[in-house]
């Protein structure tokens, strides 16, 4: 059994939980487009999927820049519990703000 699971990470205007599991994602970014540092997003949410995996994954989402550290503005330990088994996390995020 696999025990790395699979992850991709989405950044998003909006999230939707709808009828039947599906999850929506609004406004996808391909990047973030400001006009100038520092600069805040009123609104967006990170959306983790992973997939497979088995024991404990540690999740963090953090900002990175070249000059200065960084520090997760969200982390969180989830449980994986086997090769078919999938987990979503959301991450609402206010008020960022980029520097």
């Amino acid at each position: 059994m696999e025990k790395t699971p699979r992850a991709a990470l989405f950044l998003c205007d909006d999230v939707r939980r709808e009828m039947g599991g599906k999850i929506s994602l609004m406004g996808l970014f391909r990047d973030v487009g400001v006009p100038g540092f520092p600069a805040v997003l009123p609104r967006c949410f990170a959306v983790a999927y992973l997939r497979g995996g088995e024991g404990n994954a540690d999740l963090a989402l953090a900002l990175e820049s070249p000059e200065k550290p960084s520090k997760p503005l969200w982390s969180k330990t989830v449980k994986l519990d086997g090769s078919s088994a999938e987990h979503v996390e959301i991450v609402g995020l206010w008020n960022l703000a980029l520097e």
